[in-house]
């Protein structure tokens, strides 16, 4: 498929398609698989960016106080063995992790927010840490968990993309 130009191979061993390629699968995937298939397709592979963004935060931010994290979901994090994987899996998986934002859970989306704002502010992405920040206080909101001066509590639960 690569040498028909229809996916490109930017980093070894990672792969984007052709934005034509794109839509066909999404047209196709509403067509074939049902409603509630798709939702937990989602919900596994938001699940498990949320986990391995976390799992890199806390390699690189161990003396952070995290938030409150309790029923495990159904995805496994990737592993992550020192402070220079993670920082490589947040750079290979930057574009998708802001991406994971709009699909993503309110507890998702603070929890992504807490995990890549030192991030995006260690490398300058003063925009993307602004947004994400605001997506987090939408979220905290909507959920009824902000207060001003306080962390929101967020439980962890299996994702269910609303």
């Amino acid at each position: 498929m690569s040498r028909s130009n229809l996916l490109t191979e930017h980093v070894p061993g990672r792969y984007s398609c052709h934005d034509v390629l794109r839509a066909y699968a999404a047209d196709t995937a509403r067509s074939v698989d049902p409603e509630p298939e798709r939702r937990a397709a989602l919900a596994r592979v938001l699940d498990h960016y949320v986990r391995t963004a976390h799992a890199a935060a806390e390699l690189l931010y161990p003396g952070r106080v995290p938030p409150t994290v309790l029923v495990p979901g159904p995805a496994e994090p990737v592993e992550l063995v020192d402070e220079r994987a993670a920082v490589g899996w947040l750079t290979a998986e930057h574009a998708v992790l802001l991406a994971c934002f709009e699909p993503a859970t309110d507890a998702q989306t603070w929890l992504l927010a807490w995990d890549l704002g030192q991030f995006l502010r260690r490398r300058g992405e003063w925009q993307h840490s602004l947004t994400t920040w605001h997506a987090a206080a939408d979220a905290a909101d909507r959920a009824g968990t902000r207060r001003p001066g306080r962390t929101p509590t967020v439980r962890w639960r299996p994702a269910t993309p609303g």
